[in-house]
């Protein structure tokens, strides 16, 4: 799908990011709105996904920070 530039996950029963989403090349938007996204180190296998130039939105299950900040902030600096 290298078309695809919006990817609306929200309001699904996930609780983790799929890993098929860091392969779009094209992709701009990930919606993941009221989902259960945990956020934890267990995200590692996302630290090669470049999400500086996505816009996400959706927050981190049960402490309200916001995924992609989450992201930039532990995976991304390897805090993790």
């Amino acid at each position: 799908m290298p078309h695809l530039i919006r990817l609306v996950l929200s309001h699904t029963f996930l609780t983790t990011i799929p890993g098929m989403v860091t392969v779009l090349p094209s992709l701009q938007m990930l919606e993941l709105n009221n989902t259960n996204i945990e956020c934890s180190c267990d995200m590692v296998t996302l630290k090669s996904w470049n999400v500086s130039h996505i816009v996400m939105d959706g927050e981190c299950y049960q402490s309200n920070q916001r995924i992609q900040q989450y992201l930039m902030t532990y995976i991304d600096t390897n805090i993790c």
